[in-house]
């Protein structure tokens, strides 16, 4: 069928998860194949061209974590269309708590132990601060008792700690106007839910990686223009988390704004995205007609 239809670039978008397509890549089909959006991590089929990425995710010198060829994306890798669910950002909730709520809603499955320690000394510098996490699968009482136990190893006492489990996107949206700050798991960061919580006027605190997915964070926030929220290893994410968190009126003022700013940056604008993919399917394929 891909004979028949003539197809010049052929675009994997699943990599190795379920069901998919990579036996038919290795029967090179396509002139030029390709992966993009799926997958953050080398295929291993020789006969997939490139990866997809942008001068983030595929930083010189990191060639050699490929079977592929890197290709860079004027812009970045991925694009969001804004929430269609009308969800109005609130004001900074610790303005009207006591307490200052750090909060995620990736997966809890990327909330190592690394993860947990960090965030755990995060908790425990600053007084009044809780954990907030959102995930489906929090619904399981023995995945909420888990990470209880894990927190209270440092010194966490569960009532610092709220587990959420909203059903719908629009109650996910709106419990981001429960989090001050966004902290990204790492090496595994959020990619969705990052766009979500900027558009939610809740900054994302992540840290600099040194492979392609664990580079995700960064593209983001570069993207975003909120690269001071980079950090280059545990001990600066601890220090940035502290130092954002102590001066709330700015944190306000960056909330207050962010919905506007992300919508106007590359991760949401959708003409920006649409030419950077129209480039990339016709450098390729001119990249193939000039070895040809």
């Amino acid at each position: 069928m891909i004979h028949a239809d003539g197809v010049h670039v052929l675009l994997d978008i699943a990599g190795h998860t379920g069901k998919n397509r990579l036996p038919i890549f290795a029967w090179k089909p396509a002139p030029i194949q390709a992966m993009w959006l799926g997958y953050f991590a080398t295929t291993g089929v020789a006969e997939i061209d490139y990866i997809w990425g942008d001068k983030w995710l595929l930083p010189d010198g990191e060639e050699h974590h490929f079977v592929e060829k890197g290709w860079r994306l004027s812009g970045p890798l991925h694009c969001l269309t804004a929430p269609g669910e009308d969800v109005k950002v609130g004001e900074l909730p610790t303005l009207r708590n006591q307490s200052f709520t750090f909060g995620t809603l990736n997966n809890p499955t990327k909330m190592n132990d690394r993860v947990v320690a960090c965030w755990a000394r995060i908790l425990n510098s600053i007084p009044n601060s809780q954990l907030y996490l959102n995930s489906k699968s929090l619904r399981d009482d023995t995945l909420r008792k888990e990470i209880i136990e894990r927190y209270a190893v440092y010194g966490i006492a569960e009532n610092r700690l709220i587990l959420d489990s909203t059903a719908g996107r629009a109650a996910a949206l709106n419990s981001y106007n429960q989090i001050d700050i966004a902290l990204d798991p790492f090496p595994y960061p959020g990619g969705t839910t990052s766009y979500e919580a900027l558009w939610m006027g809740v900054p994302v605190l992540t840290m600099r990686g040194n492979n392609y997915i664990s580079h995700l964070g960064e593209s983001t926030m570069h993207s975003a223009g909120l690269s001071d929220w980079i950090a280059v290893n545990e001990e600066d994410y601890i220090a940035k988390a502290i130092a954002m968190a102590s001066d709330k009126l700015q944190l306000a003022a960056l909330r207050a704004g962010l919905r506007q700013r992300v919508l106007a940056s590359p991760l949401f604008d959708a003409a920006l995205f649409a030419r950077s993919f129209e480039a990339a399917l016709w450098g390729m394929w001119q990249a193939w007609r000039d070895r040809t």
